[in-house]
């Protein structure tokens, strides 16, 4: 399947907007960890109910959606999801203590994709998924599934994490990074410009100071031919053609 990516924004502390992402590209080095977007523009009632990651995600979705985001089908895909939510609940469960309702309900792993709905008035078909180390790789995959039943209806990739609580941090293998990643996903005719993604055998990891979602917004960025995604169990090969 040849595929189009248009209208592409994403967010990371001190990394917001076309000139700063181009530039990044340019030098990429390693992102931090604190901060949050602004995303004044939704209703504050909705801006209550949104934790660090949702507002990352819900801020990169609304800027590649633009006028069709009420529309589009869409894929939400975290590695962590919110547990810097869920762990303090368990550790309240644990203590036989009380839960919050409010960050009960929002300690799943579609709480972006079911506020999003709310939010944009959108209830198009949703998936929200987590993948490991393939992540961003499964997210265009997920994509492509909803492209392969409607060929000619973009669909909405949205891929964000943020570092998990310290308890968890002896395990994380990845680089400590907020960040976001959103853009449509479009199938195009074969012949036509576009992208393609191919699986290979494992390779082995390759270890930066960014994730690999960054990575591909690098490659992109500067127009480049070829990128590999090591993962656990494949490779995912993405070449621009």
């Amino acid at each position: 399947m040849r595929l189009a990516i248009s209208r592409l924004a994403a967010w990371a502390p001190g990394v917001d907007g076309d000139a700063a992402w181009n530039a990044w590209a340019e030098a990429p080095h390693e992102l931090g960890a604190e901060g949050a977007p602004d995303i004044s523009a939704l209703p504050a009632l909705l801006r209550r109910r949104c934790n660090r990651l949702t507002r990352m995600m819900l801020h990169t979705a609304f800027a590649a959606a633009g006028t069709r985001v009420g529309t589009l089908r869409n894929v939400f895909a975290s590695r962590h999801g919110v547990l810097n939510d869920t762990l303090p609940l368990i550790e309240l469960a644990a203590r036989c203590e009380r839960l919050s309702p409010m960050r009960f309900s929002h300690s799943v792993h579609n709480t972006q994709a079911g506020l999003f709905s709310l939010a944009a008035e959108n209830r198009a078909a949703s998936s929200s998924l987590g993948a490991s180390e393939s992540l961003f790789a499964s997210a265009v995959l997920e994509g492509m599934t909803l492209l392969a039943r409607r060929p000619k209806e973009a669909v909405l990739v949205v891929v964000g994490d943020e570092p998990p609580p310290a308890l968890l941090a002896p395990w994380v293998d990845e680089p400590q990074t907020a960040f976001a990643v959103a853009f449509e996903l479009e199938r195009v005719p074969g012949d036509a410009p576009g992208l393609d993604l191919q699986l290979r055998p494992a390779t082995g990891r390759v270890r930066r100071a960014w994730p690999d979602t960054l990575e591909f917004v690098r490659f992109w960025l500067r127009g480049e031919s070829e990128l590999v995604l090591a993962g656990d169990r494949h490779d995912a090969v993405f070449q621009r053609h």
